[in-house]
């Protein structure tokens, strides 16, 4: 827009332009001409000129930094923020500008500390440049897995621009996902102090500091007093809360280990301590090495062959080869997966100790104009080298040549390597045997295998060694905390009693039941929901517990929560009850005992006078979870004649319809579409009717006899 003498100035100085930069000013109304007419560049290089006439100048500087980010030159904006900011060492826009520069250059710690700092200038105006320095930093904190910084900067924008609803949306996506370490979703929870401390004046200011969003201020301020007063838990609690959210992973460990050594609650000294181990890169200390090698191939046909012939390779089918591309965009000639022992056949023992687990992927390629042919062998931890190099050689035999090259790709737990072991599941092996063999893999590798691995952060023990050796209170803590942060790390398995008794042998405290009636159920740690007795709980208590733990995503919580209120069939249709049904149903392992619960909260639904059509696609969904797909014809049909008319139900049904592929997200017809349609012309060209009906997909027409291209959407 037109700037005059009378507009702020442009470099963040807080100052009207005739009062700081008055000289400038036909120079900078041309710059804003220039970029109002998208003459970016142009725009740079005359900024760039003039900064040459006029060095430090802060709105010149600032127009740079604008330019250079628009212009994607990164490289650039790194070395201008930080001249900007020595110019102008208080200035928001300086911050703003170096906070994006650190965070798009992956120091989030740094990003975070800009702008934090900023916000210390802000002076009754928030420029643009901060606001977005607080999303750029927000997202590099997502990319970096810094979540408390993620979470503080997206809280800061929504209290700046509480309007914008998308900082809400991803706080929420970050809640949820189970993918990360519960401990590291929720907040540590807060100690309790008195108001008659000596020191409670110093305290309050670090905490209207805080409030202010000035957060490198509040730490200083409660790193000062924790110096004076070492023994006091909450001045820990707070000092890892603020160092979380300045993405300082060190200082917070550091504080969340002084927490956890002080007289607090067993739960709360493990969990700090877990959570200290989880902030950290490698948070057992049993990282290794995943590698990726490469090897000439002196004859391609000869090593295709002889892995079609190899029972400890699984050659994947033929759609996926250009899937997996090389970097030049060229498929391979083979796909396969080399697997640590020979699949099972449907007539020999299913068992922890027959299943085979795929240990690399291999990547075969035939000759190209500027390289030789190859394998590529990818995704295997550095303790299996010498084995899978062994078996690449029996397997290959003189069809392979020398190897070209070798990389670390990245680290993996060993014991999350141990635990999370996946496998092939043999054609022919009901899907029940698998399941239950690889149950009791699994159980096996968290309480036999597991306890006798080496730990860094048990000081290169074993958790066996140190439960033997008789260990005090700190050593049994931290003892707890690797079995916790050891569950954290794992996927959560419904009915899984391991990790209870892992506790017990190991000598360490199983955690006891929460009396509801003893607390306030508001301030039950989310990761501790699951051990409330619910049924002491009354109904609107339980109703927000089981809110709590579905906003976490927390399953074991979840999953309480949510049987027993389906059991109080008091409560009717209620939103919560609803949910609860839903959450019993798509738990159950047998679809018919599903639709049990399915029809339960019809039924509820239907006797409260609502609509059920929140149970049509929930019965949808679980024959597509379960792939029960003959019945899905009838229940489309019957959601579009039923619902139709009801708010949403056409855009729920149409973004089923394109996950299903049934429809493009356009409404064009997706690709399980085209294949049937395709099947359909084979058929009618004479193909025998097996092959054509095998993998059919139902389209309204197909009950009719249409022959058309046309496929009906829920419009």
């Amino acid at each position: 827009m037109p700037i005059d003498a009378y507009s702020p100035c442009l470099g963040g100085t807080g100052k009207k332009i005739k009062f700081c930069c008055s000289d400038l000013l036909p120079e900078l109304q041309k710059l804003v001409r220039m970029i109002e007419g998208d003459q970016m560049l142009a725009a740079l290089g005359h900024a760039e000129r003039l900064l040459e006439k006029h060095p430090d100048r802060a709105c010149l500087m600032a127009m740079r930094a604008d330019l250079l980010r628009r212009a994607g030159r990164i490289e650039q904006l790194g070395p201008h923020a930080a001249r900007f900011l020595e110019a102008h060492p208080n200035n928001q826009l300086a911050l703003a500008e170096s906070a994006i520069a650190a965070a798009l250059t992956g120091d989030c710690r740094r990003g975070a500390e800009c702008v934090y700092r900023a916000m210390e200038f802000i002076d009754g105006h928030l420029y643009s440049a901060l606001y977005e320095a607080m999303g750029v930093v927000a997202q590099m904190a997502v990319l970096e897995k810094l979540w408390g910084a993620a979470i503080g900067m997206l809280r800061l924008q929504l209290t700046v621009n509480p309007s914008n609803e998308a900082p809400q949306r991803a706080i929420h996506q970050i809640h949820a996902r189970r993918d990360i370490p519960l401990l590291l979703r929720r907040a540590i929870p807060r100690q309790g102090v008195s108001e008659d401390v000596p020191w409670f004046d110093r305290l309050t200011g670090a905490l209207t500091s805080m409030a202010q969003a000035r957060f490198c201020r509040a730490e200083e301020q409660t790193a000062a007093l924790v110096a004076e007063v070492p023994g006091e838990p909450f001045l820990w609690q707070l000092l890892a809360e603020l160092r979380s959210a300045l993405a300082d992973t060190h200082g917070e460990a550091e504080a969340l280990r002084r927490l956890a050594a002080l007289d607090v609650s067993w739960d709360d000294a493990v969990e700090a301590e877990a959570r200290a181990m989880l902030v950290a890169d490698d948070p057992l200390g049993d990282g290794i090495d995943m590698l990726d090698i490469v090897w000439a191939v002196d004859d391609v046909e000869k090593l295709q062959a002889a892995v079609s012939l190899d029972r400890r390779a699984l050659v994947l089918p033929e759609e996926a080869l250009a899937r997996d591309p090389d970097a030049d965009g060229s498929p391979p000639r083979l796909l396969f997966l080399l697997l640590n022992r020979p699949e099972p056949g449907a007539s020999d023992d299913i068992g922890p100790h027959t299943l085979a687990c795929p240990i690399a992927r291999a990547r075969v390629f035939g000759k190209q104009t500027d390289r030789e042919a190859r394998l590529e062998l990818s995704g295997f931890v550095a303790d299996q080298r010498g084995e899978i190099e062994a078996q690449v050689a029996a397997l290959a035999g003189d069809a392979l040549g020398k190897m070209l090259q070798q990389e670390v790709i990245g680290r993996v737990s060993r014991s999350i390597d141990l635990i999370e072991a996946e496998f092939t599941c043999p054609a022919g092996i009901p899907p029940e045997t698998f399941h239950t063999a690889a149950g009791e893999y699994r159980r096996e590798a968290i309480l036999d295998r597991w306890p006798h691995l080496a730990l860094g952060v048990l000081g290169g023990k074993t958790p066996r060694q140190v439960a033997d050796a008789q260990p005090d209170e700190a050593q049994r803590r931290k003892l707890a905390a690797t079995v916790l942060t050891l569950e954290s790390l794992v996927e959560a398995v419904e009915g899984d009693d391991a990790f209870a008794e892992l506790r017990a042998r190991l000598g360490v405290p199983t955690p006891e039941p929460i009396d509801p009636e003893q607390v306030d159920i508001r301030r039950v740690p989310v990761n501790r929901l699951d051990r409330i007795e619910v049924e002491k709980l009354n109904d609107a208590d339980l109703a927000l517990a089981f809110g709590r733990a579905m906003t976490y995503q927390y399953l074991p919580a979840m999953r309480k929560c949510a049987a027993a209120l389906v059991e109080r069939e008091h409560l009717g249709a209620t939103q919560e009850r609803r949910h609860a049904i839903e959450q019993v149903a798509y738990v159950q392992p047998d679809l018919s005992k599903a639709m049990d619960y399915i029809e339960l909260g019809r039924q509820a639904c239907e006797a409260a006078g609502q609509s059920n059509v929140d149970f049509d696609f929930a019965e949808l969904n679980l024959h597509i979870l379960h792939g029960s797909t003959e019945n899905l014809p009838k229940l489309i049909d019957h959601v579009h004649s039923t619902h139709a008319s009801e708010k949403g139900v056409n855009e729920r049904l149409m973004q089923l319809l394109v996950r299903i592929g049934i429809l493009n997200p356009d409404g064009t017809p997706g690709p399980a579409a085209m294949a049937a349609q395709q099947r359909a012309a084979m058929a009618r060209a004479g193909e025998p009717a097996s092959q054509a009906e095998a993998g059919k997909l139902w389209t309204p027409e197909s009950e009719t006899g249409g022959s058309g291209g046309k496929l009906w959407t829920p419009e």
